[in-house]
C-alpha cells in the first residue's frame, strides 16, 4: 500500500513540473501603426523562436516583445501566440527543477496592410 502511494505522488509530482506560463509582450516600434490579424486571417511570414522565462513563467530571461520581430520582418499586420512543442516538453522536464521553462513563440504577419474596402470585399464574398 505504501508503494502504491508513493508512485502516486512521485507521478503527481512530475506532473506538476509540466505547468508552468509565460507572457508575450504585444509592443509596436514606435510611430508604427500595426493591425492585429484573427486567427481566420492568412499570414505570408511565420517565424518561430525561442522564448525563456525564469520562476515557471514568472519572468522573462530572453526577448519576449514581438517589436523585433515586426521591425524585422517589416510587418503591418501581426499575430503572435506562444507553443508548448514537444522539445520544450522534454527541456521543461530538466529546467523546471530550476524554474527555468521554454516557450516556442509564433508571429505572424504581412508586410502590406489591406485597405479597408478591401476587407470589406473580403468579408462580402
Amino acid at each position: 500500500m505504501l508503494n502504491i502511494k508513493l508512485r502516486v505522488i512521485v507521478v503527481l509530482c512530475a506532473a506538476l513540473l509540466l505547468f508552468s506560463c509565460g507572457t508575450v509582450r504585444m509592443e509596436v516600434p514606435e510611430g508604427q501603426q500595426v493591425r492585429l490579424l484573427s486567427q481566420e486571417e492568412s499570414a505570408e511570414i511565420r517565424v518561430e523562436r525561442t522564448v525563456w522565462f525564469w520562476l515557471w513563467g514568472g519572468k522573462a530571461i530572453s526577448d519576449n516583445s514581438i517589436k523585433s520581430d515586426i521591425e524585422k520582418y517589416k510587418l503591418t499586420e501581426v499575430r503572435a501566440y506562444t507553443v508548448q512543442t514537444m522539445t520544450d516538453n522534454i527541456l521543461l522536464i530538466v529546467t523546471s527543477f530550476v524554474s527555468i521553462v521554454r516557450r516556442t513563440l509564433v508571429v505572424e504577419g504581412n508586410t502590406s496592410a489591406k485597405t479597408v474596402s478591401e476587407l470589406v470585399e473580403e468579408q462580402k464574398s
